[in-house]
């Protein structure tokens, strides 16, 4: 059965009930499927089947962070003044956090706002990206340095579009929802703990926590002006990490990737700075490395990471800002910390590395 999960966002069965009764009210509306070339084949024959009493006309883009930018939006709102889209139509955004956070930010200033819905078909996108009114793209390889914070009419999740993943994909997903479970939710972790083999995982009932972790904060905090912030941990050494690998990597880590590391090293930083007790470290650690694959971050890079993270959209005054947590499943916004201790925590992070690899 489809179900309301939290202030319009469902989880969805393969009918996709809530979403066509949802558009039945823009049947006399334009309508747009914004896609990318994998969701297009792999995820729009999901899809369709719901959509084939509408009128949609299919916008798409390439994939990929690097091409979540500028110049993508440009290609879709020409596309949209071509086809006389006006501030009644709604645009579909099926994909994953890349493609919601430009869709919903094309969406939020044509014509200074149509309506969109996001419909993610990646974990990231279902845990994370597609909730909670963030939109925005890249510039000059620096994570959503422009956006605006508009509100999807609502968010259709089905699980069944996670089969369509690689491996690969779904960890990178994972990564935010192990963020969940760390800054607000100690019963998910322990969950993700005894989940030992990822393609069992009941992604419906994690889904749903870490849905409800995030939807719970943003109602609380839209603007992100105080608890909201608890959804960055992780994120600024993360998003620093995944800049630089995108400009200097082959093939660059994924979000959720960079984002691990991110959580290794911050939760180091707070059993330095706050009371994460060892017990625990140890235990986050184990488990993120025993997840993802290790990255070897450079030590001449370091310099540039730190020059990264000074860009960082949280900062004030030059200082940079982090959440951190004070044990499993409670986390702490506003710690500022110096250079100093975050090179440690990179060099806390690279010599594990470098034990696992001998």
């Amino acid at each position: 059965m489809s179900q309301l999960v939290l202030n319009s966002i469902y989880i969805e069965n393969s009918d996709f009930f809530h979403l066509r009764e949802t558009l039945k009210s823009y049947k006399n509306q334009k309508i747009f499927l914004l896609v990318d070339e994998n969701t297009r084949r792999f995820c729009f024959p999901i899809l369709k089947p719901a959509l084939q009493d509408f009128d949609i006309y299919l916008i798409e883009i390439q994939s990929g962070e690097i091409n979540k930018v500028i110049k993508t939006c440009e290609f879709i709102w020409e596309t949209l003044l071509s086809q006389q889209a006006n501030r009644n139509s709604i645009m579909l955004n099926l994909g994953g956090g890349v493609l919601t956070d430009i869709g919903g930010f094309v969406a939020a200033t044509f014509k200074r706002g149509m309506k969109f819905i996001n419909i993610p078909t990646t974990v990231l996108g279902a845990s994370d990206a597609a909730i909670g009114g963030k939109t925005g793209v890249d510039l000059n390889m620096l994570k959503n340095q422009i956006g605006v914070f508009a509100k999807s009419e609502a968010v259709f999740i089905n699980p069944v579009f996670f089969k369509t993943l690689s491996i690969r994909q779904v960890n990178s997903g994972l990564a935010e929802i192990i963020k969940s479970a760390l800054i607000a939710n100690k019963n998910l972790w322990q969950t993700l703990l005894d989940a030992h083999l990822l393609q069992i995982m009941n992604w419906e009932q994690i889904v749903n926590e870490s849905v409800k972790v995030k939807a719970e904060i943003v109602e609380r905090d839209p603007l992100e002006n105080g608890d909201r912030k608890l959804l960055n941990f992780g994120h600024t050494i993360g998003h620093a990490i995944e800049t630089y690998s995108l400009k200097n990597d082959e093939d660059p880590l994924f979000h959720g990737e960079a984002i691990a590391i991110g959580m290794i090293c911050e939760s180091y930083i707070s059993m330095k700075k706050l009371s994460l007790d060892k017990a625990e470290f140890g235990q986050i650690v184990k488990y993120l490395i025993n997840q993802y694959h290790v990255y070897v971050i450079a030590p001449d890079s370091v310099n540039e990471l730190i020059e990264l993270m000074l860009q960082d959209k949280k900062n004030t005054d030059d200082q940079i800002n982090f959440t951190l947590i004070d044990k499993i499943g409670e986390g702490k916004i506003d710690q500022y910390i110096d250079a100093e201790l975050i090179r440690e925590s990179i060099s806390f992070y690279t010599d594990y590395v470098n034990t696992i690899e001998k």
